[in-house]
């Protein structure tokens, strides 16, 4: 699926539902994230918030056609991740998240290798309270499903596409 055309559907029920503490964002600015960096601009459009400040954001990289452009986290304590190879992706995995703080499988870090902490499904299951109808709704008006292992996913999602702490550490000065 197309990422404006998963927007266009996740709006909506966004704006009346806020699942797994996110909310549609009207300003797809992040420049305050880097200090007032306005290529951040450029680089990022944000379409939604989480209560903690997170971003949720579209990553044009490297002059991908938007459609086919990976989404990533710009954390509200500093995390960075990629979410996704797509909106519908991103949303699937954040849907298995549920409302809990993504800091649990994220560190905060310079070192893409170290970014991810990997867990069993065992000790996933037991952290975890992914948002049910959320999930359902993704995949009925999305048509994806919710990784297995939301861990293992974010791993080999930042395998995929690298370079994003480096872009975002070099943005911040």
């Amino acid at each position: 699926m197309k990422n404006s055309d998963a927007l266009r559907i996740l709006k909506p029920y966004l704006d009346d539902n806020s699942p797994s503490d996110l909310s549609w964002s009207a300003n797809p600015d992040c420049d305050f994230w880097f200090s007032g960096n306005k290529l951040a601009n450029q680089l990022f459009h944000v379409f939604a918030t989480r209560s903690d400040g997170s971003l949720i954001a579209v990553w044009k990289k490297d002059g991908l056609d938007f459609e086919l452009c990976p989404v990533v986290l710009l954390g509200g304590e500093g995390e960075l991740a990629v979410l996704g190879d797509n909106v519908a992706h991103a949303v699937a995995l954040m849907a298995k998240l549920g409302s809990m703080s993504f800091m649990v499988f994220i560190k905060t870090t310079e070192n893409e290798k170290d970014a991810i902490s990997v867990s069993s499904d065992e000790e996933e299951a037991s952290l975890l309270e992914p948002d049910e109808e959320f999930c359902q709704w993704v995949q009925a008006n999305l048509q994806t499903e919710s990784p297995r292992n939301l861990s293992l996913a974010l791993s080999k999602n930042i395998a995929r596409h690298p370079g994003l702490i480096a872009r975002c550490m070099s943005m911040l000065g």
